[in-house]
């Protein structure tokens, strides 16, 4: 039997290219999809939406499994000076996944704002690893965003700080982000 002047074979022919082409896309596809609950919401078997947090393994393959709703950090602080924006809880790592910085007004014009992570109790003279800075004008505000986070293991700590042109600055930094075992982060540092 012949369809719109094409035979059998042909059409057989046609279903099986298609199918070949296909089928890589979708897996390709699904395999996007599952990467994307690193930055989302993953639905779990009994159709439950399941927040998603990044561990690192020691070699520094990440690892996706489902966050525990306790496991969320979100600390604020002022700062007018050095400090500690963020502490790992007790025994976990704190994965940083954004710091909002809301700088306050100030005798200058362009602002900044530091932060880095430090081993031990004090921020003061214990740099380890730099994290970031940003320079704003007047009263400012932005998103330092770190997909798919900073990991910062038990024993050291987040620090940051407020300056201006002009001598000293004041803020506010808001660390965002969960905590996991400490002892599934790698930390070079």
């Amino acid at each position: 039997m012949k369809l719109k002047g094409h035979s059998g074979v042909v059409w057989f022919v046609s279903g099986v290219a298609a199918t070949v082409l296909l089928v890589p896309t979708v897996i390709g596809a699904s395999t996007v999809i599952s990467y994307m609950g690193i930055v989302g919401q993953s639905v779990s078997p009994t159709g439950a939406k399941v927040s998603t947090q990044v561990q690192a393994s020691p070699s520094g393959q990440l690892l996706v499994t489902p966050a525990a709703a306790d496991s969320y950090y979100l600390e604020s602080t002022y700062l007018y000076g050095i400090g500690t924006i963020g502490t790992p809880p007790a025994s976990k790592a704190l994965i940083v996944t954004s710091i909002h910085v809301n700088m306050s007004p100030h005798n200058s014009t362009e602002q900044f704002f530091e932060a880095w992570i430090a081993k031990g109790t004090s921020c003061q003279l214990s740099l380890v690893k730099k994290v970031d800075n940003v320079y704003l004008n007047g009263d400012a505000e932005a998103v330092l965003p770190y997909e798919p986070g900073i990991a910062i293991p038990s024993g050291y700590l987040l620090c940051g700080t407020f300056g201006s042109n002009s001598g000293g600055g004041q803020g506010t930094a808001t660390v965002v982000g969960y905590s996991v075992q400490s002892n599934s982060v790698h930390f070079p540092g």
